[in-house]
C-alpha cells in the first residue's frame, strides 16, 4: 500500500496539527542522530518505524461492546467514544527519520561518513 494522506479535516488542535503527530524529546532526538542538525520548523522528513499493536477496537466490535457495558461507564479514551469506534493504538519501538531522503549524517556531511 502507498502512502496515505491522515490529514483531518474537521479537527485541529491549537498547535496546527490535524493529523497524527508525534513528539520527539530530546533523548528521541539525539538516537535518531538530529541533535546536531534539527529540522527546521516546515521542512518534510521521511520517517520509517517499526511498531507494535497494543490496542486495535474494530467498529462492528465496539458496538457489540458497548451494548455489553454497564450503563453509565464512560469509554476508556476519547476516541472511542467517536462514532464509529474503529481505533489503532501503535507502541513505535524503532523509527528512523530522514531529510531530502538522505540520512541525518549524510546531510551535515555530505554523503561522506566515517
Amino acid at each position: 500500500m502507498g502512502m496515505a494522506n491522515i490529514k483531518l479535516d474537521d479537527q485541529q488542535d491549537g498547535a496546527g496539527c490535524n493529523g497524527l503527530c508525534l513528539h520527539l524529546g530530546e533523548e528521541q532526538i539525539k538516537a535518531l542522530g538530529l541533535d546536531k542538525h534539527l529540522p527546521a520548523e516546515g521542512a518534510k522528513v521521511s520517517i520509517r518505524a517499526i511498531a507494535t499493536v497494543r490496542r486495535a477496537v474494530d467498529a462492528d466490535d465496539a458496538k457489540g461492546a458497548d451494548d455489553e457495558q454497564a450503563e453509565g461507564a464512560q469509554p476508556e479514551s476519547a476516541d472511542e467514544s467517536e462514532e464509529g469506534g474503529t481505533t489503532l493504538e501503535l507502541h513505535i519501538s524503532s523509527m528512523e527519520v530522514t531529510q531530502n531522503g538522505r540520512e541525518p549524517a549524510s546531510v551535515l556531511y555530505g554523503g561522506k561518513q566515517g
